[in-house]
């Protein structure tokens, strides 16, 4: 099975409640791969080292993806899809 990646490490883990908010936004989780391919870091967000917030211009709106740095025990890196959002915005800001 082939996992999505971002940054060399794979995207593995994605909790029910990321599922059901990709569910609601029609997104699938293999989908998530050409989306952080085209994101950016979001303006004002302090997270921890290990917390990637990546944020990507989506049908109109910002779509924010937050990932997290975690180890298996196996110890291989791999990232979890803590939460996943949409964020209305004025055009007038963000150009």
């Amino acid at each position: 099975m082939r996992y999505p990646t971002w940054k060399k490490l794979e995207i593995r883990a994605v909790t029910s409640k990321t599922s059901r908010e990709l569910e609601e936004l029609n997104i699938l989780p293999i989908q998530l791969e050409d989306l952080l391919k085209r994101s950016f870091p979001c303006p004002k967000s302090k997270r921890k080292r290990e917390v990637y917030e990546q944020c990507v211009h989506w049908k109109n709106k910002l779509l924010k993806i937050v990932l997290e740095e975690m180890t298996s025990w196996t110890g291989k890196k791999y990232l979890r899809v803590r939460h996943v959002g949409l964020i209305g915005f004025k055009k007038k800001r963000f150009r």
